[in-house]
């Protein structure tokens, strides 16, 4: 007697698919497993990144909108990674969330060079207040060239240095001397500016000016600020961040879940969407430079 043929599968499921549609979770194990593996460990790094995005935002580096995006925008790439258009985009959007966790470093690195930065700036800003109110004091002034040699401006940091330490007896300040002395040893002049431009009027300083010759601006405080360092930065991190997952994610789930079409126009619009963020962005960072 011939053996029945096997009980066929919901015709709303197709193997290597899984669509809303199948509800039997059972078909979807024995069909494609991995798909329900991969859908399941992607939430492992979702969640780190709402755990960062969370940080961030008591940090101050991200404002409440922002972290509630980035939230939105994970939760959604983790349902889209479990229930994809096709069965090859859960494979393709786990690989792209491991990549991007992987460079979550990068990003956490940016920011925290920006919290050393605002450090050195405030820092900065009270030995500007003394050396406005004490002109002649010469220790407030090397004290600002090792704020500037900690934060990488070396050339910067042993003209100032220099300047000073001739009104510094090598017997009182002996500490001051030796310092400008390993500096003068670690410095490599090849590729060091000649001059510090002022960011306010364009001026080409003095190595050791401190206040622009031209407009009076305290050329160093801006120096010391950066450009990508500054107020914002964490910001322009976080929609870098999202542009990225519109232009990687969405552009590929509307080609594929969108009908005819529609697909296109969707496409056509995401990219849009990224341009203009892309250019809201670069204007940003040139803003910032400027202020």
């Amino acid at each position: 007697m011939p053996m029945p043929p096997p009980p066929a599968l919901s015709p709303a499921f197709a193997p290597g698919l899984w669509p809303a549609e199948a509800g039997d979770l059972a078909d979807v194990v024995m069909n494609d497993p991995l798909l329900l593996v991969l859908g399941l460990l992607v939430w492992l790094p979702i969640a780190f990144w709402v755990v960062v995005l969370v940080q961030n935002l008591i940090s101050g580096d991200l404002e409440f909108h922002h972290c509630l995006i980035g939230v939105c925008l994970s939760i959604a790439l983790g349902a889209i990674t479990m229930k994809p258009p096709h069965p090859a985009l859960t494979i393709y959007l786990f690989l792209l969330v491991i990549l991007l966790t992987v460079f979550f470093p990068t990003g956490q690195e940016i920011l925290r060079q920006r919290q050393r930065s605002q450090m050195a700036a405030e820092e900065v800003e009270e030995l500007y207040v003394t050396i406005d109110a004490y002109p002649l004091n010469w220790l407030a002034r090397f004290e600002l060239a090792k704020r500037l040699w900690s934060m990488g401006h070396g050339a910067q940091a042993i003209a100032l240095g220099e300047t000073s330490i001739v009104h510094m007896p090598g017997m009182l300040y002996d500490t001051e001397h030796n310092t400008l002395k390993r500096w003068k040893a670690r410095f490599r002049p090849e590729g060091a500016p000649t001059g510090t431009r002022c960011l306010d009027c364009g001026r080409l300083n003095s190595l050791d000016a401190i206040r622009c010759e031209s407009c009076n601006a305290p050329i160093l405080l801006h120096l010391i600020r950066g450009r990508w360092v500054g107020r914002g930065a964490g910001i322009r991190l976080f929609w870098s961040w999202a542009t990225l997952l519109l232009i990687l994610v969405g552009v590929p789930y509307a080609a594929l879940a969108l009908p005819g079409r529609f697909a296109a126009l969707g496409v056509i619009f995401l990219l849009l969407v990224a341009l203009i963020s892309v250019i809201t962005i670069v204007l940003g960072g040139r803003k910032q430079l400027r202020s």
